[in-house]
């Protein structure tokens, strides 16, 4: 791997979604990386409805992130620039 490709964290976001451990360790990453990827597994996300329904509770938990790409059942979250 070069030096110029960057590697993004993965989360798995399993039977227990988003719980308020899954959201601190998001928080977690996003303080030492810009993005992270979420992959939501088949087994809580049945279809897209279900999908949008964790991406309304990931705008509501962590207003502080933006959902820079949506691919599938994954993620791409990034820490928003602080404005000074």
């Amino acid at each position: 791997m070069s030096k110029h490709e960057k590697t993004i964290r993965t989360l798995n976001i399993g039977k227990y979604g988003l719980s308020e451990n899954v959201i601190k360790e998001i928080k977690r990453h996003l303080e030492k990386h810009r993005e992270i990827k979420l992959k939501f597994l088949s087994s809580i996300v049945h279809d897209q409805e279900s999908f949008r329904k964790y991406i309304e509770e990931i705008k509501e938990k962590l207003p502080e992130v933006e959902i820079a790409k949506k691919i599938g059942h994954t993620l791409i979250l990034r820490r928003q620039k602080h404005k000074h």
